[in-house]
């Protein structure tokens, strides 16, 4: 059974497309493998594109998480002494939020606001978006409502041009 907000993965699975209902609370505390689920939605709610990127942003998934490595420096090197500084260095943006991570997304980008588009150098998201677009309309997948959407978003930090095939 389900107690509290939080649901495991196993409970995702059996919920399967009733995912698509859960609420924002459900969602954050959930799972990061609640994500693979909401993929399979028609729509979200603007409160459950809050929480996943919530779920994104928390750094649990595999998607674009912000991670730090750990490289050591020598400051001080002589044959008595080494002084050495270990700090974590975040990997940059283009590191770990790239066009694969929006590939492996699914259907979500249609959804992501600038908490995440922002993540993405200006090159992946042209060209992810050129072949996602494309795709979305060859497919019927998507409204161009819902495209156009996604355009705002992503031209609110920067002005992504994609020419539209014929």
């Amino acid at each position: 059974g389900i107690s509290g907000f939080k649901i495991g993965r196993d409970q995702l699975e059996v919920l399967g497309g009733m995912c698509c209902f859960l609420s924002a609370d459900y969602i954050q505390s959930s799972d990061p493998y609640v994500l693979e689920k909401l993929k399979q939605c028609e729509d979200l709610s603007a409160q459950q594109i809050s929480a996943l990127e919530s779920v994104l942003l928390g750094g649990n998934t595999s998607y674009g998480y912000e991670l730090t490595h750990t490289r050591t420096v020598t400051l001080v090197s002589c044959p008595l002494y080494e002084l050495r500084l270990t700090p974590d260095l975040p990997l940059r943006p283009s590191d770990s939020w790239n066009r694969t991570t929006l590939e492996n997304l699914g259907l979500l980008p249609l959804y992501l606001t600038t908490n995440i588009w922002g993540k993405f150098s200006q090159t992946n998201k042209q060209r992810f978006l050129k072949t996602f677009i494309r795709d979305l309309r060859k497919n019927d997948k998507a409204s161009e409502m819902k495209i156009l959407s996604m355009m705002n978003e992503v031209n609110k930090i920067s002005r992504v041009k994609i020419k539209r095939s014929a």
